[in-house]
């Protein structure tokens, strides 16, 4: 049900130019899939850098860089942190994501 409310809330968000609201609202509602398509198609690729990296540091440590790397999200959050200065960050998702490659 909350999917069904979203979707209709999303299209009145675009309607009003507001895609940064929908991506919160997504975000919110931890429909992060949701809110990575929302960035991608209307604030670009940095946006869903963004958003990416806001699911990792949500999510935190393993669960986070393993999620990332299923969904192919690793290196726009890696991007990201470095992007953002995030240094330390960029080096555990990296450490974690080179680990989790290893074992699957």
């Amino acid at each position: 049900m909350i999917g069904r409310a979203c979707r209709e809330a999303e299209r009145q968000y675009l309607e009003a130019k507001d895609w940064k609201g929908v991506v919160q609202m997504y975000r919110a509602n931890e429909m992060w899939e949701d809110a990575i398509r929302v960035a991608k198609n209307h604030g670009g690729a940095n946006a869903s850098k963004q958003v990416a990296y806001a699911w990792a540091v949500s999510l935190g440590g393993e669960a986070g860089a393993a999620l990332l790397k299923k969904f192919g999200l690793l290196e726009q959050a890696i991007d990201y942190a470095m992007e953002s200065g995030a240094f330390a960050h960029a080096f555990e998702l990296t450490r974690i994501g080179q680990k989790a490659g290893t074992h699957g």
